[in-house]
């Protein structure tokens, strides 16, 4: 009814956006987000998480989750730096954490420093065969052909 409102009074966008949610509801769907609420959503769900793996490492200051789960977040927030030094406690811990390794070479290619993203990667290529985790290894793989091109 309000894409047919929409529609009579000229406001064809409208009318197409109501469209698409009925059509959404009516397959079982969910109405669609807004990119602010999709933002917002994004940004609690990572404050969340931080408080936790924060919680955990007041319990274990070493926990390789931890700081792997706060590297990842510092990545998602471009806080490269803070990346770094979270990941590199998780491997301190955990040296054949392939993610974490995946993780490290991200942050230091966004921070520029490719001959040392060049160089996680390579290692973690390694690491990553040898616990079967093919899907990391790959992906690092990829990153250094992408590097040396």
């Amino acid at each position: 009814n309000l894409s047919l409102f929409h529609n009579q009074l000229g406001d064809k966008e409208a009318a197409e956006h109501h469209l698409a949610m009925a059509t959404r509801l009516s397959m079982g769907g969910a109405p669609a987000a807004s990119d602010e609420e999709d933002r917002k959503r994004g940004e609690n769900d990572r404050r969340r998480r931080e408080e936790m793996y924060l919680q955990v490492l007041e319990i274990d200051p070493d926990d390789a989750l931890a700081h792997f789960g706060l590297g990842e977040l510092a990545v998602e927030r471009e806080r490269y730096d803070d990346a770094v030094d979270h990941l590199e406690k998780a491997l301190a811990a955990d040296p054949g954490h392939a993610a974490a390794i995946l993780a490290l070479g991200t942050a230091h290619e966004r921070l520029g420093d490719v001959a040392c993203a060049r160089q996680v990667y390579e290692r973690g290529v390694d690491a990553a065969a040898k616990r079967g985790d093919a899907a990391n290894a790959a992906k690092m793989q990829q990153r250094v052909k992408a590097l040396l091109e």
